[in-house]
């Protein structure tokens, strides 16, 4: 087997992480022109189209943030049941019992 030496592995990182800033950029000036785009059909006005396209990105990166946020499972509900959060079971409710 091959030893794989310290500039080796460098080199495909930096390859690695060269495609990944790439492709992130590619993603970016793709979202930015369907954001101005729909913004120009909806107002007619390019330069409002624009401030929306590039205020818009900034808003979801946000709204993405704090969707991540919420989503994350804390420590108390993990731990209360002993299981891993990816494998907790949803308890059963008595919210539609009889009274």
């Amino acid at each position: 087997m091959p030893q794989i030496t310290f500039v080796d592995a460098l080199t495909f990182g930096i390859r690695s992480m060269t495609r990944e800033l790439a492709k992130t950029a590619s993603f970016s000036l793709t979202h930015l022109s369907v954001a101005v785009s729909v913004a120009y059909a909806l107002t007619g006005n390019l330069r409002t189209a624009f401030a929306i396209g590039l205020i818009e990105p900034m808003v979801q990166t946000l709204a993405y943030f704090l969707h991540e946020r919420a989503w994350k499972p804390r420590p108390a509900e993990s731990s209360a049941q002993g299981l891993p959060p990816q494998r907790r079971q949803a308890e059963p409710r008595d919210d539609f019992a009889a009274a």
